[in-house]
């Protein structure tokens, strides 16, 4: 199954308002079971992307020599070359301000493999079975980032935190509230050192839990730190730091209040 940026299959009516936003969004996808990669293009298609396919990783490899993909999915098990070792290689072949991101793709889900998902250079972790709701995020998240600056922040979700756990939000809120000065203090001090690795590997984290707690304005802002320090060069980083912690301020304003009332 050789794909060459296929077109665009027929959009189901669930993807078409993705569609236009992911239009023409070149991504390379990796897996040696030739049943996922079919589903995964299939996916990718009906998304509005065009697509290629490789089946190991050297294949992936080879691929991205030769072609500037927005992104790579990739299967982290393959024969002769496998995910860890492939993003390994493309990191090699990237050079600043390039990044290509690169999203991994696991059945096993453990800490322990994430972590060495983030070592070798790969960017996120797709879980699998890979589904079109969590591929559709996963794409938007890295392809269609929101500047700090933008208007109409994604809605806060907090709410729907406290309703999911309402025997532990208070708990869980204080945590995340005596959390989140630390990851402010050492996005500031990675970004003060101009450690760029260290600011994208905190503001990961930052963005993780502000996601989990319903912090969904902030959670953007936080992915948006992240791409930059991986992919730009330039001066923006203070912009984004100070957008972040005005949207910490907010956010835990909003927790205090509902603390208070619980």
């Amino acid at each position: 199954m050789d794909r060459q940026y296929a077109e665009p299959a027929s959009l189901g009516e669930a993807a078409a308002g993705t569609a236009v936003s992911l239009s023409g969004k070149r991504i390379l996808v990796a897996d040696d079971n030739p049943v996922n990669l079919q589903i995964a293009v299939r996916m990718l298609e009906k998304l509005g992307c065009r697509v290629d396919a490789a089946r190991d990783g050297k294949e992936a490899v080879a691929r991205h020599r030769t072609h500037a993909y927005d992104l790579i999915l990739m299967d982290c098990q393959m024969p002769e070359l496998d995910g860890y070792l492939a993003t390994g290689q493309i990191r090699a072949i990237d050079r600043p301000p390039r990044h290509t991101p690169v999203i991994a793709m696991t059945a096993f889900g453990l800490p322990s493999e994430h972590e060495e998902c983030l070592r070798s250079g790969m960017d996120d972790v797709m879980p699998k079975p890979v589904r079109l709701p969590a591929l559709k995020d996963m794409l938007e998240r890295w392809l269609l980032s929101v500047a700090p600056s933008s208007p109409g922040q994604p809605a806060d979700e907090l709410e729907a935190f406290r309703a999911d756990f309402p025997d532990d939000f208070v708990e869980l809120a204080e945590l995340y509230l005596a959390d989140g000065p630390k990851r402010i203090a050492a996005l500031r001090e990675a970004a003060d050192a101009g450690d760029r690795a260290a600011l994208a590997k905190v503001a990961h984290a930052f963005s993780g839990s502000s996601a989990s707690i319903g912090a969904t304005a902030l959670c953007v802002l936080c992915r948006e730190l992240e791409v930059w320090a991986k992919r730009e060069a330039g001066t923006a980083c203070a912009q984004r730091l100070a957008a972040i912690e005005t949207e910490y301020a907010r956010i835990s304003g909003k927790l205090r209040q509902m603390i208070d009332a619980a």
